[in-house]
């Protein structure tokens, strides 16, 4: 099975933060990009492995939810000990790319809504 990987660029510190593909011996398997708190759950998406190149807006308030399982178990297999969570806080931009048999999802926030890559 094809592999995700996840790089968040933070303008507002300049700094970045690279999620490994697996942790634990666990292999991520999706990346959850839903309301933090209290919002409605049909303003989720999910980023799998093999997913379509694309560019996405993501809102002020959204969190990751980053998904691992075990390499044999089923695809879509999770539990609560399995997942990590990621508030974004800042509107972002989110990448996303496919490298061989690595699915790439870059996520850039911004700083002040004011992307300095532009």
């Amino acid at each position: 099975m094809d592999s995700l990987s996840l790089k968040i660029y933070n303008f507002r510190s300049l700094s970045n933060s690279e999620f490994s593909v697996s942790e634990n011996g666990n292999k991520l398997r999706s990346i959850l990009i839903r309301p933090s708190s209290g919002g409605n759950p049909e303003d989720s998406f999910e980023i799998l492995p093999e997913h379509t190149p694309g560019i996405f807006s993501i809102p002020a308030g959204y969190a990751l939810e980053l998904r691992y399982s075990e390499e044999g178990e089923a695809a879509f297999k999770y539990n609560e000990a399995d997942t990590r969570e990621i508030n974004l806080e800042e509107k972002g931009m989110m990448f996303v790319s496919n490298d061989g048999n690595n699915t790439l999802v870059q996520i850039n926030k911004f700083l002040n809504e004011i992307n300095l890559e532009s």
